[in-house]
């Protein structure tokens, strides 16, 4: 996660002691973003603050209602930890490297030991929980060139005779059933598709004509990112399978 969009940041693994006490103790610099955001534990358990935390990298929209709380610690002179409780534990695993930011009075943390998650699949989920004008003062500060970055890609061989043949089975129109959405001519007078693996090559799925779509950039898209986008796979899955076995006998 890019630390340019948060006001603060700042990491802990998760000990093996925060998981079978069920108590997340904070360090210093995690108590302190808590303390950016407006949010000071409460004297003793029983008197604990609540608040949200959002998941951002966490697809399904996980957003997790956390205890906080100074917890008295028995002997001479020992200081209270400020702790949570277990609402985030249950969520972390021993080991895991768990960063807390904050936007504003708003709240974030993520695995940074979880699989990479592309900046445009979570911005949706920071825009919606952190303050609108703040986000807008920060992107305001971005100037100049971005810096490059070199990258190595493994990906799939497609077959052109694949995307070429949903093409012309298509006919120019989406075949998602049920669209209705307008679309646009390439400047050499064609249809704008998109061939889409119905069951994504990397799910095992083939390279075959009848895996794949032809679909309005709308549709590709809520095939992968959509809330539905199971239930719109098998929908089209049989409309493609139903599409295949008519243009071929």
């Amino acid at each position: 996660m890019r630390d340019e969009i948060f006001d603060n940041l700042a990491t802990k693994a998760v000990t093996k002691t925060d998981k079978t006490k069920g108590a997340y103790v904070l360090n210093e610099a995690q108590r302190a973003v808590l303390e950016s955001a407006g949010k000071l534990p409460g004297k003793g358990g029983d008197n604990a603050i609540r608040f949200d935390i959002d998941i951002p990298n966490d697809l399904s929209g996980l957003q997790l209602s956390v205890s906080y709380y100074e917890s008295i610690r028995q002997g001479a002179g020992r200081t209270p930890e400020a702790r949570m409780g277990r609402d985030i534990v249950h969520w972390m695993e021993i080991g895991d490297s768990v960063t807390l930011a904050n936007i504003g009075p708003s709240i974030f943390a993520w695995k940074n030991n979880a699989p990479n998650v592309p900046v445009s699949e979570v911005a949706g989920s920071i825009a919606n929980a952190a303050n609108k004008e703040r986000l807008i003062e920060k992107a305001g500060e971005a100037k100049g060139k971005p810096p490059r970055l070199l990258r190595e890609v493994s990906d799939f061989q497609r077959s052109t005779a694949v995307v070429v043949g949903a093409l012309a089975r298509a006919e120019g129109f989406c075949e998602m059933p049920d669209c209705k959405r307008d679309t646009f001519l390439r400047a050499d007078g064609t249809v704008f598709l998109e061939v889409h693996h119905v069951t994504p090559l990397a799910e095992e799925g083939v390279d075959a004509l009848v895996n794949a779509a032809a679909l309005c950039p709308t549709c590709h898209r809520e095939l992968h990112y959509g809330s539905l986008k199971l239930h719109l796979r098998e929908k089209l899955r049989l409309a493609v399978a139903a599409k295949t076995k008519a243009s071929l006998s």
